[in-house]
């Protein structure tokens, strides 16, 4: 195949085996700090292009080398249509046979990108990893972490729709061609089942500075998948992708918890206090950042008089229509705990007949089960946030904060814990040290159960109860994060509360 491009129209054309497009600046759809993205389309026939971008940074964007992946789906006369055809393409200032080094090694820093066919739909792969050549024995081996990104249900069949993700891993071998700029091998996959593909590579540069491949091959359910390989030399994987730098946007599970009670008149005292639990989704958008958990909040709700460097606050609406939410900063802007994987947000609503919601929920860029450890122990240290309720009639309403800790034994699959919890009256605004509490019973699933959550018991004061509810986050199980219930005397009453900790590995 071949790409080329017309300086004076700013257009590409892309040839294949099945067929030929140019795609202009009518065409694009959209772009980013990683690539461009076109679409094409006529009438229920559709055709996209995405190019990365020229750079000498980051994990898609070179200076010799660039990629591109093409889907073009042949339209059927119904909304769905049919998917037929999917390209993957490395393009650039190929290195001279002559130039490619015939003695010693190197290491180049990678990011990998590719498509999958999945049915009416198309998944999308991205990752990151090293690929080290040995010249003189024409040989290279490479290895890297990847996200594979499901459409989600709510958008089967938009391509800026949001993806849900999930961790995976890729490994790749092969050999180098004697006397010539090529390298040819396999690139094994493993996500939710293992596959593997063909791979066929060139260097770029002058000197060999950076390199491209391309390859294909039968992925879940034995469709098609291609993808791209690109990168530089480097000794370190270059870095991979956070909640503070998501490469598209995404859909993740979000688990919550919730206190509802009364309010008795000008949020002074308050009444009837209830516990819930539940499971939902949550939609992020990365540029600009924002959320959507059945309302869009972002930028243009942001209050920032009520925002510092640990939550970030927004404001729909006014006066008993509003809902207010507070998000956990996740990057290294925030002073308490910085995190890259996981977080919680808490929101407040009035509900139907007056009553009031406080709702805590978890969510981020969830571990594989496949690749939690399963043996040794994990320690983790981190921080609590949450809300509670006193007992009588006319009761104050408290702020919880804390830290807390956790030491999880993979190949017994439990767990222990603690959580040190302050109760600051939010009326008077004492602060009440509510002692220690432990983790009882703590579980684990992990691999055998195919979950990455954990859960138990909290105990503490005679006379307390309360609910621990998490799950592993990050390629490695970095972070965990956990919604909680706890039922406790302390400051004077007996609290019922809610909230969230965050952790990360030690």
């Amino acid at each position: 195949m071949t790409i080329s491009y017309d300086a004076a129209s700013q257009s590409y054309t892309v040839n294949t085996p099945n067929g030929s497009r140019t795609f202009g600046p009518q065409d694009q759809a959209s772009s980013d700090e990683n690539a461009t993205y076109y679409s094409w389309t006529n009438g229920s026939d559709a055709d996209a292009l995405m190019l990365t971008k020229a750079g000498d940074s980051g994990p898609f964007n070179y200076r010799y080398v660039a990629a591109g992946l093409k889907r073009y789906r042949a339209g059927s006369g119904t909304e769905v249509g049919q998917l037929t055809r999917l390209d993957a393409f490395t393009y650039g200032i190929r290195t001279a046979d002559a130039a490619v080094p015939t003695s010693g090694s190197a290491s180049f820093a990678i990011g990998i990108t590719g498509n999958q066919a999945l049915g009416d739909a198309v998944g999308r792969f991205d990752g990151t990893g090293l690929l080290a050549v040995d010249f003189a024995n024409l040989a290279f081996t490479g290895s890297g972490l990847l996200t594979f990104r499901y459409p989600s249900n709510r958008y089967p069949l938009r391509p800026d729709g949001p993806y849900s993700p999930y961790f995976g891993r890729f490994a790749t071998s092969g050999t180098l061609g004697s006397g010539s700029n090529l390298f040819t091998g396999t690139i094994d996959f493993e996500m939710l089942a293992a596959f593997r593909a063909t791979l066929d590579g060139r260097f770029y540069g002058p000197a060999a500075e950076e390199i491209g491949a391309t390859f294909s091959g039968l992925g879940v359910n034995d469709l098609a998948l291609v993808g791209a390989i690109i990168g530089r030399r480097g000794n370190a994987a270059l870095e991979y992708e956070t909640l503070a730098a998501l490469l598209t946007p995404i859909m993740v599970s979000e688990s919550h918890t919730n206190l509802r009670y009364v309010d008795n008149g000008a949020g002074t005292s308050f009444s009837s206090v209830a516990l819930g639990r539940g499971d939902s989704a949550i939609t992020i958008n990365p540029a600009p950042l924002s959320y959507f958990d059945g309302q869009d909040f972002g930028p243009a709700n942001k209050v920032p008089e009520r925002s510092d460097a640990r939550f970030t606050t927004y404001q729909i609406g006014y006066g008993e229509n509003q809902t207010v939410y507070r998000v956990y900063n996740v990057g290294s802007g925030n002073d308490q705990l910085v995190l890259s994987y996981a977080t919680f947000l808490q929101r407040e609503f009035t509900g139907p007949a007056g009553a009031r919601f406080n709702e805590t929920s978890i969510f981020g860029l969830q571990s594989n089960y496949n690749f939690l450890p399963r043996s040794g122990h994990g320690l983790y240290q981190g921080v609590l946030h949450g809300t509670a309720i006193g007992s009588d009639n006319n009761a104050d309403r408290f702020a919880l904060t804390g830290t807390a800790g956790f030491d999880f034994d993979f190949g017994a699959a439990s767990f222990t814990g603690t959580l040190n919890p302050t109760a600051t009256n939010l009326r008077t605004n004492v602060a009440s040290s509510l002692g220690t509490f432990t983790v009882a019973n703590g579980s684990l699933p992990g691999f055998n159960g195919m979950s990455v959550a954990f859960f138990g018991d909290i105990v503490g004061a005679p006379g307390a109860t309360g609910r621990i509810d998490g799950r592993f986050y990050g390629p490695h199980a970095q972070e965990i994060a956990a919604i909680f219930s706890l039922t406790t005397p302390g400051a004077g009453t007996t609290l019922t509360g809610i909230g969230a900790l965050v952790g990360k590995v030690q």
